[in-house]
């Protein structure tokens, strides 16, 4: 056991968790941290690196910008630092490239490196026999059997994958999700006959359609979607100002109803809609390939899966229509779940999606087995336990149902959030 008790343990250490680090340096010299990530180090989304892909949000809404423009830890101080500004400002790109973006990110968490243990995995938070001034301490154990205490957790491991029923007997290297997609074709051959199936219409399943058309040129590539066609993402400034802190706080107020309904009519700004700069390729490049009578891509509409047969090298996908309930079937060599990640409602059942809250349940889950979260990410404790346990646990970037499309994976108000984390630690010193 380490016997060390932090005023704070953060449960992975990307985006949200580097941030959370961040805004506490920033802020206070005197809160003892530690961040334990699974993966050997933090680069951010390793696997969808694609290149001449982009960010999505605004370069300046980065890991601390919005909170402190003057911080060493900007995108613009790491252009500066690593002797790219001009160059930069020279593209006129009003996103950045997606790999330099990740190399920032990674940068900025290897400022931290003696406040994080790689290659550990917590598997349980539990309460501690001991307590301290305030309650009891958070016991957290790795699946190595390693154990750590902490006042404060701070829960930034990302949302689980959402996996398609149909498809959860079966996950392995011939099917996967989009987390794995370039590290799933390294040992392919460009020149094989591959046939590929993406599921999913979002802006990273069009992304993965485009490279595979490019990486592998006699690949045959069919998107299989719910929906009619692609949707034009909304990028509206008006609806860009869900990434204000304003917004934040109009959300959070608002009752359950309501909530549902702003979060389905601002969906497109995040959810199964795509750039229009990528759009506009794929539609090109289908184009031309009609010219030459190829069909290198296939949209395939409207269409809802079945049942899947795995056949050890090759997977049978079974489909029906929606409409005409016409029924298909095509055999694929790789499929691809583009289909994002799972959203936490709070509720009994949703929360089972986070493990790492079974053993501590009881302290914080209300009499109608639902989760309260508090306007600063708190789990709240049911009136029982008020004052059992020594600090908190923040849910760092796991609250889109009740603070909103912040965070819904956007960097956009990470630093938002951490900071209002940050400061709540601080104060509950």
């Amino acid at each position: 056991m380490n016997n060390k008790v932090y005023d704070l343990i953060g449960v992975g250490f990307n985006v949200s968790n580097i941030g959370l680090a961040i805004s506490i340096k920033e802020k206070s010299e005197d809160i003892s941290m530690l961040f334990i990530e699974s993966n050997n180090d933090s680069l951010w989304q390793p696997n969808m690196l694609i290149p001449g892909t982009d960010i999505q949000n605004s370069p300046h809404r980065d890991l601390i910008t919005p909170i402190n423009p003057r911080s060493k830890y900007t995108f613009i101080n790491y252009l500066f630092e690593h002797g790219r500004l001009f160059e930069y400002f020279n593209l006129g790109l009003s996103h950045p490239f997606r790999a330099e973006y990740a190399r920032y990110i990674k940068w900025c968490a290897e400022d931290f490196s003696d406040h994080v243990v790689y290659n550990e995995k917590v598997n349980s938070i539990c309460l501690d026999d001991e307590h301290v001034s305030g309650g009891k301490l958070y016991k957290l154990t790795t699946t190595s059997g390693k154990t750590y205490r902490a006042k404060n957790i701070s829960i930034g491991t990302g949302r689980e994958k959402n996996i398609p029923k149909e498809f959860e007997k079966i996950f392995n290297n011939k099917v996967f999700h989009l987390t794995k997609y370039t590290s799933s074709f390294e040992g392919v051959s460009m020149l094989d006959n591959i046939n590929v199936a993406v599921i999913g219409t979002s802006q990273s399943a069009i992304e993965i359609v485009l490279d595979l058309k490019k990486r592998f040129p006699n690949a045959a590539v069919t998107n299989i979607s719910r929906g009619f066609g692609y949707r034009l993402k909304d990028t509206s400034p008006f609806s860009y100002e869900v990434f204000y802190p304003e917004f934040i706080d109009f959300f959070y107020g608002l009752n359950s109803s309501d909530k549902n309904e702003v979060s389905n009519k601002l969906r497109s700004t995040n959810y199964s809609a795509v750039d229009s700069d990528v759009l506009h390729e794929l539609y090109h490049g289908m184009y031309e390939d009609r010219i030459v009578n190829k069909e290198r891509v296939k949209l395939v509409r409207n269409k809802l899966i079945s049942s899947v047969v795995d056949y050890g090298s090759r997977i049978e996908i079974n489909t029906v229509d929606k409409y005409s309930q016409a029924k298909d079937t095509d055999i694929f060599d790789y499929v691809i779940l583009a289909t994002g990640f799972k959203d936490y409602e709070f509720t009994k059942e949703s929360c089972a999606c986070i493990p790492l809250l079974k053993d501590i349940e009881s302290v914080f889950k209300a009499p109608n087995g639902n989760y309260n979260i508090s306007r600063d990410y708190r789990l709240i404790a049911i009136e029982a336990d008020n004052g059992i346990t020594s600090g908190n646990i923040y849910l760092n970037g796991l609250c889109e149902s009740t603070h909103g499309l912040g965070d819904a994976g956007s960097i956009s108000s990470v630093s938002i959030r951490a900071n209002i984390i940050a400061s709540s630690i601080i104060e509950n010193k």
